[in-house]
């Protein structure tokens, strides 16, 4: 899910590396499309066009109580608390899906269990509900009660973990990509799962956003590097957007001294 973003509000290069990155995929396996909650606005879902431009074999499109079978496993879509009250009635999917091989449920939802949901949190108020809510909706409205995993959405940070209630292996894997200079630049990718616990792959990212200030001491740093062990600029990612407080030539200079080569510094 949160794939385009609502479409127009997603920029033109953003989108072509998604087609490109669909378009690899489905080379290797099969590409199941669920919604987010930024994929819909005015009753419009953009992951509808997405999955029209792909076409062809190798993409699903799944939807709120819906299950396909794709790569020998069942996909099984559950409502996100996000979803509209028009979203609420299930979809039904051409033909009965056979019932066989393990079942995966596909719900874009932040979960309690993420283990940065700590009581008081925003990341506690947005996670409205647990994994084994989860599962039990995908146990109400699937084809069976066997659940092998949950895949997740919503929140940009990844995790796993078991569901102590319920004994499912659920994943979060996050946002592909940093979003914004709020996020850290480092620590994003996707999930590998192939039956045993999930194996995260980080994406390098040589583009990411980055603050860099000079700290007494220790020269030009990286914002929001470890307490106590500021991230020297010679560490940023290669080709960096780059935010300062410093004179933004100054800046840039020592950044090339360095051997980085930033796609734009900003003074701000």
């Amino acid at each position: 899910g949160d794939v385009l973003h609502s479409g127009p509000r997603s920029g033109s290069v953003a989108m072509a590396s998604f087609f490109r990155f669909a378009r690899a995929v489905t080379r290797l396996a099969p590409l199941v499309l669920a919604s987010g909650n930024h994929d819909v606005r005015g009753g419009v879902d953009a992951l509808d066009a997405v999955a029209e431009a792909l076409g062809g074999r190798g993409v699903h499109r799944v939807r709120p109580g819906e299950t396909v079978s794709a790569g020998g496993a069942l996909f099984h879509c559950v409502r996100g608390t996000w979803d509209s009250r028009a979203a609420e009635e299930a979809h039904p999917a051409p033909g009965d899906p056979p019932a066989a091989g393990p079942l995966y449920v596909l719900c874009h939802d932040s979960v309690r269990e993420l283990p940065w949901a700590a009581a008081g949190s925003v990341a506690a108020r947005i996670a409205a509900r647990s994994v084994a809510d989860v599962v039990s909706c995908a146990r109400a409205t699937g084809p069976g009660p066997g659940v092998a995993g949950v895949l997740l959405g919503d929140n940009h940070r990844p995790g796993s973990g078991v569901c102590p209630e319920t004994g499912v292996l659920w994943a979060n894997p996050g946002s592909l990509v940093q979003q914004t200079f709020g996020e850290a630049w480092d620590g994003h990718g996707f999930f590998v799962w192939d039956g045993g616990p999930p194996v995260f792959v980080e994406a390098p990212n040589p583009w990411a956003r980055v603050t860099i200030d000079p700290v007494p001491g220790w020269g030009l740093c990286v914002r929001g590097g470890p307490p106590g062990r500021p991230v020297p600029a010679s560490e940023a990612p290669c080709h960096a957007r780059v935010r300062c407080t410093a004179d933004a030539a100054d800046v840039w200079a020592a950044l090339e001294d360095q051997g980085l080569a930033p796609t734009s510094v900003v003074q701000v």
